[in-house]
């Protein structure tokens, strides 16, 4: 009796277990973050423009076509690994991650460039 209720905790553990790898004509993770990050900030520089909406959407596709030239993503590859982590929340998440680590990394960059700028031009002034 032992031995069936072993055998029946170890099928329930290994049926209820869900894989984690990622299908082969799935981009991974790694990959997805690059072309999220560009995607997400064409389309905020686009939104600056304040253009309407036809105009802003053409634009966008012009710079969405260079992003994935330039990274050399498949479109159709990106829109299917897009559809495959909208349903595995999990490793969406741990992209979303990344991107805001690489936002964050980029904002402090910048903001210790300006402050090397601002300090340089203080110098100037004080120097006249």
């Amino acid at each position: 009796m032992r031995i069936i209720i072993l055998l029946f905790a170890c099928l329930m553990i290994v049926g209820c277990t869900r894989t984690k790898e990622i299908p082969n004509d799935i981009m991974k993770p790694n990959e997805m973050v690059p072309v999220l990050l560009d995607i997400y900030l064409a389309e905020s520089q686009i939104t600056e423009l304040r253009l309407n909406r036809d105009t802003t959407a053409s634009i966008f596709q012009t710079y969405e076509g260079l992003i994935y030239d330039s990274l050399n993503v498949d479109r159709e590859k990106y829109k299917k690994s897009l559809t495959y982590y909208y349903d595995h929340t999990d490793q969406l998440e741990i992209i979303y991650e990344a991107i805001l680590d690489t936002l964050t990394k980029r904002d402090s960059r910048l903001r210790s460039m300006q402050s090397k700028a601002d300090s340089l031009v203080r110098k100037k002034a004080e120097n006249k």
